[in-house]
């Protein structure tokens, strides 16, 4: 049995016995040192909204380790989970599931082709049905801002046809970055679409942190590392 003040040097003398490369020596003393804090923090692989406890996302499409999908998909797909374990209806505005955890929905996206979906805007799409739940993740904020024409009220009326679609107890879970949409930052302040909004910030490692709208506001969206705060809003009729 190893003394426990000698495992590290026990350990260190094992790795670089037989090494001639100093260099090497080096790296294999900062693993030595810094190799428990990297196990933790792999361990670490969750994070808290309203107090309850979820696990990041980590796939390979999207390579979502790196931006917002880390939380987006855990949060939302417990939405869909429920729903689904209750024989609830589901429909998807962008789609971004698919490519996630693929469940059998109907989906509206005005450009990509696929089994399942409709290639219709959202602002004045028309279903003979109406839907227990209706999810977007990172796509209404294209709405009204990445089109010829912008138009700042679009998202607006686009929300208020998707209610219509909604059954009578039904929600809309939607996730926007803040800073993408100007006009959009502007309407989640004023609360036109929802009072019920949450502010998640990106933080070392891609770790996130649910924070209050005061501390959210004025956040710059930077392309090449995506969102910096996320907003998950609950929209119901």
């Amino acid at each position: 049995m190893i003394a426990k003040g000698k495992k590290f040097r026990y350990i260190f003398n094992q790795l670089i016995k037989g090494q001639k490369d100093l260099g090497l020596k080096y790296l294999l003393l900062i693993w030595c040192i810094f190799s428990g804090y990297f196990v933790n923090f792999i361990k670490s692989n969750k994070f808290y909204f309203n107090k309850k406890v979820y696990k990041y996302f980590y796939g390979s499409y999207n390579h979502t380790w790196v931006n917002e999908r880390a939380i987006e998909i855990p949060l939302v797909n417990q939405e869909i989970v429920t729903h689904l374990k209750n024989k609830k209806s589901i429909l998807e505005i962008g789609n971004v599931m698919n490519y996630y955890h693929p469940f059998k929905h109907e989906v509206i996206d005005k450009y990509e082709k696929g089994k399942g979906i409709i290639n219709q805007d959202a602002l004045d799409f028309k279903l003979q049905k109406k839907y227990d739940l209706i999810i977007s993740i990172s796509t209404m904020e294209h709405v009204g801002w990445d089109e010829k024409i912008k138009d700042e009220t679009k998202i607006i009326r686009a929300v208020e046809n998707l209610k219509k679609h909604l059954n009578k107890e039904g929600q809309i879970i939607m996730t926007v970055p803040l800073g993408y949409n100007p006009f959009l930052d502007k309407i989640i302040e004023k609360k036109q679409l929802t009072s019920e909004a949450y502010f998640f910030k990106r933080g070392l490692f891609g770790r996130w942190k649910q924070i209050s709208w005061e501390k959210a506001k004025h956040t710059q969206y930077i392309e090449e590392i995506s969102a910096k705060v996320l907003v998950l809003m609950v929209i119901k009729n």
